[in-house]
């Protein structure tokens, strides 16, 4: 029987086969991290022209990356409102910054799971090597992500904050986040981490929703921005003061 192939067209084939097998053992963990960027702003896109424009848009900025429980989030943040106050719903806009500690632990495991699922024989060297591209990808996203964060924050475009304490850290000083006292005057609730923040897992919306709030990181702090001179989307004003309604609800 003839072959269906000629020998060129064989070689050509296994050609393009190894510089593929190439390409994704070197930049597989690139080409992973840009599709789940893609797919969390397909979440975003979706959330945007699927439901009702949302009153209060809660801003966070850590370690958490599981897009597929930003709706659950959305739900409960929405469910936890002050009757009255919110018409068309609550979401969150997740911003994902690690630390340096954060990121070589990350790459670290999620290489040694790749290693370990192909079961191929990888070198201390390429091992390496794989850690290194991937913690260059987690610091271009981390050093993205933290400016857009430190832009929202300095006009203003949000009035709620769940933020990693090392974000909150950068921050503080700065007196960007309103004091406690001023927001709830002498009945500060229990669940404050100091002035200006509150630590979400001692919350009651944390520890009821496992599936939705309760998947972000434990150490999370809420915060409220003070209240911006121009109004943006986190708003002045009567959306200022729905910002607050909201947060004193969630801080409980």
């Amino acid at each position: 029987m003839d072959n269906k192939y000629s020998d060129n067209e064989i070689k050509v084939e296994e050609g393009f086969a190894k510089k593929f097998e190439n390409f994704w053992y070197y930049h597989k963990w690139k080409v992973l991290v840009s599709l789940f960027s893609a797919f969390v702003l397909a979440v975003c896109v979706y959330s945007c022209i699927s439901k009702p424009k949302t009153d209060v848009v809660v801003l966070y900025s850590g370690p958490f990356n599981s897009a597929e429980y930003i709706p659950e989030i959305n739900e409960n943040l929405t469910s936890a409102a002050p009757g009255g106050v919110i018409r068309n719903g609550i979401a969150i806009n997740v911003l994902t910054v690690y630390t340096e500690e954060q990121w070589i632990k990350l790459a670290e495991e999620e290489v040694d799971k790749y290693i370990a699922e192909d079961g191929g024989d990888f070198s201390e060297e390429e091992r390496e090597k794989l850690i290194n591209d991937q913690i260059n990808t987690y610091k271009k996203l981390t050093a993205e992500n933290s400016k857009a964060f430190g832009d929202h924050l300095g006009i203003g475009s949000y009035a709620i904050c769940l933020i990693d304490p090392a974000v909150y850290e950068t921050y503080k000083d700065i007196k960007v986040f309103a004091d406690l006292s001023d927001i709830f005057g002498g009945n500060v609730p229990n669940t404050a981490n100091d002035a200006y923040s509150i630590k979400l897992s001692d919350t009651q919306i944390y520890k009821n929703n496992p599936n939705g709030v309760g998947r972000l990181p434990a150490d999370t702090l809420l915060c409220l921005r003070v209240e911006p001179v121009l109004s943006g989307c986190g708003g002045a004003g009567d959306e200022y003061q729905e910002a607050i309604e909201v947060f004193k609800t969630i801080a409980k």
